[in-house]
């Protein structure tokens, strides 16, 4: 899809053990910044797949936060 980079999160929510997945190909520099500030709660992007039944594009993101 010729994207410079990407990430896939996944957090599991509602059992008894959370468990968490992230794979980038980001800068280790920015991913320690992202996941030291905990920036996935205000990562638009995110809440929009958190809310989303499939994909969609930028332009889709408004109508999904």
């Amino acid at each position: 899809m010729n994207f410079d980079h990407f990430a896939l999160a996944y957090d599991r929510r509602g059992l008894s053990e959370p468990g968490n997945l992230l794979v980038h190909n980001y800068p280790e520099s920015w991913a320690t910044v992202y996941k030291g500030f905990d920036l996935g709660k205000a990562d638009p992007v995110r809440r929009a797949g958190e809310r989303a039944l499939t994909g969609f594009s930028w332009q889709q993101i408004e109508h999904y936060v």
